[in-house]
């Protein structure tokens, strides 16, 4: 067994203790700040209805986030370049003889839509009849028929266009997009 000397044991204790006076107390914690919520698509579409002639392609961008699709226009009017987004939450199910045969779904943080989420996608099973799926996702949606294949979708999808000059200055936006249930 190894002495420690009383020199070496000391220093220990006293280190110790000089971490334990200058550790912050729980009142003295550092503040973090607040977590800001981000935008809804309706407030974005806000701001860039206020930026015709002003908001540059990089303002745009760092409002939207990274642009889904980039595209030259045939009209050369003032548009040099337009920027697309595309935000889509929907569950798609196909009956076949009246049952469920497939679920998917694709889910946008930026446009949320009561019932349709991936928790009741997942309740959604083959083998279920249509007012099952129903009494889950709710009563309002796209119904399309064709060949003994039914499908039904659920959700909404929303798409952006922001059109910029050759000086990088926004000259037109438009919104456009469908929802298609549940009722509330």
């Amino acid at each position: 067994m190894r002495i420690v000397s009383f020199r070496v044991w000391a220093v220990a204790v006293a280190g110790v203790f000089a971490l334990a006076l200058t550790a912050p107390s729980r009142g003295d914690e550092p503040k973090r700040p607040a977590v800001k919520s981000p935008l809804t698509l309706d407030e974005k579409y806000e701001k860039l209805k206020g930026g015709i002639l002003k908001s540059t392609e990089a303002e745009v961008v760092a409002l939207m986030g990274p642009a889904h699709s980039l595209v030259r226009p045939v009209k050369h009017d003032k548009a040099d370049i337009e920027l697309r987004w595309q935000f889509s939450t929907r569950i798609v199910v196909t009956y076949k003889g009246g049952k469920v045969s497939e679920v998917w779904g694709t889910f946008s943080e930026h446009l949320p839509v009561e019932k349709v989420t991936p928790a009741n996608l997942r309740r959604v099973q083959p083998g279920m009849t249509e007012m099952g799926v129903i009494d889950i996702l709710g009563d309002r949606y796209a119904s399309v028929g064709m060949d003994g294949v039914d499908t039904g979708q659920w959700g909404a999808s929303a798409e952006f266009k922001v059109a910029f000059s050759k000086d990088g200055r926004q000259v037109h936006h438009e919104r456009s997009g469908n929802s298609y249930g549940p009722r509330e």
